[in-house]
């Protein structure tokens, strides 16, 4: 009988325990506003409340992700070299630009779609003249933005195809 005792005080140490309440993050960060959201690998802004959902322009978020871009150009052929740097979403700046001149035929210098080289959107109004470290921004037109180009084009009119073009950003 004593057996059958320690056996059932055994038993009655044995209960199955509560389990404990489950912690959240709000639980460790209480003053977190969780209703608009960053996603880090986008960098796109995201919200869980409807009506905040409709004020985000993402098309805007993107576009200001390729301000500050820059491409660095150089061509020893004509001498070519600069910067040209994305100053906004409308406007690009040509820096410390540099040409020799020696394209007899005549130069075109524009910004344009990678899938369409030969077809400029913003035609950059260089001349076929010696530049020397010259600096000049480039306003776009009214109906453009920095999402209707993505790359710089140099085309000396001998060649058939462009001289030069590369992706802006």
């Amino acid at each position: 009988m004593t057996v059958i005792s320690i056996v059932g005080l055994l038993m009655s140490g044995c209960t199955k325990k509560q389990a404990a309440t489950a912690t959240t993050t709000d639980d460790y960060f209480p003053d977190v506003d969780r209703t608009t959201l960053v996603t880090p690998a986008t960098r796109k802004w995201e919200s869980t409340t409807a009506s905040s959902a409709s004020t985000v322009d993402k098309q805007l978020s993107q576009t200001n992700l390729k301000v500050g871009s820059t491409l660095k150009i150089k061509v020893s052929r004509y001498g070519l070299a600069g910067l040209v740097r994305v100053t906004s979403t409308t406007s690009v700046r040509l820096e410390n630009f540099t040409y020799n001149g020696t394209c007899t035929q005549g130069i075109q210098v524009y910004l344009a779609s990678s899938n369409k080289l030969k077809e400029p959107v913003i035609d950059l109004g260089i001349s076929n003249a010696v530049y020397t470290d010259t600096t000049k921004d480039y306003p776009f037109p009214s109906n453009i933005t920095i999402n209707d180009v993505d790359s710089f084009v140099f085309w000396c009119s001998k060649d058939t195809d462009p001289t030069y073009s590369d992706k802006l950003y």
